[in-house]
């Protein structure tokens, strides 16, 4: 049985192994990670109540996760994911819609946009989609050199 859970501090080890799972699987070479960095950079988005998990029973098996930012030409802020996982075993429209409708529901509950994007070139189209499916509509795509 899956379901949606804000992440605690408790949660952090075993959300950074599901993440590491991440890069493992992109086609996109990152620089080498660090998880004494990562736990640093994960427990303030979990103080803030800006991580959902997604568990089936207990496990973690998916997450979202991202940061109050501010347009850099505007003081106005709006929520932006830092990280989306899910492990493929638990893949469905389904478990990344209830992902991604929890964290706009963040967004809209503090009265801000919500960005989301993706940062690995792999399955761009079906990325795509979900997103739009889901009301979200395309503003731009990243291009990167050294990766």
């Amino acid at each position: 049985m899956y379901n949606v859970t804000y992440a605690t501090d408790s949660d952090i080890t075993l959300l950074i192994k599901l993440l590491l799972n991440m890069h493992e699987e992109a086609d996109t070479i990152y620089p080498p990670y660090d998880k004494y960095l990562m736990a640093r950079f994960i427990k303030p988005i979990v103080a803030n109540k800006l991580c959902l998990l997604l568990k089936n029973d207990k496990e973690i098996v998916g997450s979202i996760g991202g940061q109050i930012r501010r347009w850099w030409f505007s003081h106005n802020e709006y929520l932006g994911d830092a990280f989306f996982y899910i492990h493929k075993d638990h893949r469905s429209y389904q478990n990344a819609s209830s992902l991604i409708k929890g964290f706009n529901d963040i967004a809209n509950k503090k009265l801000m946009p919500c960005m989301v994007g993706t940062l690995d070139a792999k399955d761009l189209d079906r990325k795509s989609e979900l997103y739009e499916k889901l009301g979200f509509r395309r503003i731009g795509n990243i291009f990167a050199n050294g990766v």
